[in-house]
């Protein structure tokens, strides 16, 4: 059916062509009789306007050989490039409070700080014995967590952990916590099929008979943040990098720039294998599929919310080559595009001309300022028309 639809529109275009071309080859024959001089100059520019599509042509097709003759790219995977700003340093999230944390280890470490103000406040009017942070059924890991960050925080306290559910001693203070979380999928799950978590910690403080305070930390499972060398390693036959945002920034969206900027500056070196170097943009790495996952994250600062981003880039041959088809492509169909424009454009040009020497030689030049005008008008509108 398209082709069909193509075909029955260029039947005009092309007899339009015919009649154009039998009525140059006439008015070059005229004039090779009467005015060889002005024939030889009328050939010329014929030739140089083949030549120029003969180039245009040749040029597409080069282009067209090299997307069909694209080996298949090496597979990369590299260290994280890790920028050198503060709003990376690694003591960022125990200085501000973040709206997520990568981790639930991270996310209890918030916790216990967050819970420090509250510890304080309760310190100041009475001194107490210990801080008892309850296990309950929680992770041990977890709980080690939070007792030692106490710990690091009341160094004059006496901080331990014990089992069993929280009570109200006397001059003593509780500290215990539950979670509340989702399995995911994540699009970096092993073939065992993982799952990510994502999800909510309650942390509470009992003293003097009841309970104090009650503080929520969100977190996502987002490995390759924390430790990308140990997520490398349980992932062995994926291809990743990490791209990150440059500087602090007030939005998410300057945040989501200039990590993709990051990312882009760091896949293009990765295509060696091309004669001709490639600029890459936001939507290569969007619409070819290579974020892999991505980790956006704010913190209160004193003048208000400050944002980062990190993606995960997935740089495995098989993304790489779908890249580098996708803009040989694009690239093509430009060439093409510029091609099809530069013939209509002056097949337009030798239209009129034609029509000006017929007119003027039919009139026997008395109107030829008016057909010149006429000329200079519809060559005027047809640039519009191409190149607006």
């Amino acid at each position: 059916m398209v082709s069909h639809n193509i075909s029955f529109f260029m039947l005009p275009v092309l007899i339009l062509l015919l009649s154009a071309a039998i009525a140059l080859l006439v008015l070059f024959v005229w004039l090779c009789i009467k005015k060889p001089q002005v024939a030889a100059i009328m050939a010329l520019v014929l030739l140089v306007l083949f030549a120029s599509f003969f180039v245009l042509r040749l040029g597409t097709r080069r282009s067209i050989v090299r997307q069909q003759a694209i080996p298949l790219l090496p597979s990369a995977t590299q260290e994280p490039v890790y920028i050198n700003t503060a709003i990376w340093s690694p003591g960022v999230e125990d200085e501000f409070i973040a709206d997520i944390y990568p981790s639930k280890k991270s996310a209890v470490s918030s916790l216990g700080r967050q819970l420090s103000k509250y510890i304080s406040y309760i310190t100041e009017a009475d001194s107490p014995e210990e801080i008892i942070v309850y296990r309950n059924s929680q992770d041990i890991e977890l709980v080690e967590e939070l007792k030692e960050v106490l710990a690091k925080l009341y160094p004059a306290i006496k901080c331990r952990i014990e089992l069993g559910n929280p009570t109200q001693a006397e001059n003593k203070i509780g500290v215990y916590f539950f979670m509340k979380y989702s399995a995911q999928p994540v699009s970096w799950s092993d073939s065992s099929g993982n799952k990510g978590t994502a999800g909510t910690i309650q942390g509470n403080i009992l003293a003097n008979h009841q309970q104090q305070a009650t503080v929520n930390v969100n977190f996502v499972e987002k490995p390759w943040i924390e430790d990308f060398s140990g997520f490398i390693n349980r992932q062995p036959h994926q291809q990743l990098i990490i791209a990150r945002s440059s500087e602090s920034c007030l939005t998410e969206a300057e945040a989501n720039r200039q990590a993709m900027e990051n990312a882009c500056s760091q896949v293009g070196p990765l295509l060696t294998n091309l004669q001709d170097p490639i600029q890459l943009s936001s939507s290569d790495i969007l619409e070819n599929g290579l974020i892999a996952d991505r980790f956006v994250q704010s913190f209160e600062g004193s003048a208000g919310k400050i944002w980062r981003q990190a993606l995960l880039i997935d740089t495995s041959a098989e993304k790489l080559t779908r890249l580098v088809r996708s803009k040989l492509n694009m690239a093509r169909a430009r060439k093409h595009n510029l091609a099809k424009m530069f013939i209509s454009f002056t097949g337009m040009l030798v239209l009129i001309i034609v029509a000006y020497v017929f007119l003027n030689a039919a009139t026997k030049g008395y109107y030829s300022w008016s057909l010149r005008i006429a000329g200079i008008v519809l060559i005027a509108i047809i640039i519009i028309l191409f190149f607006a």
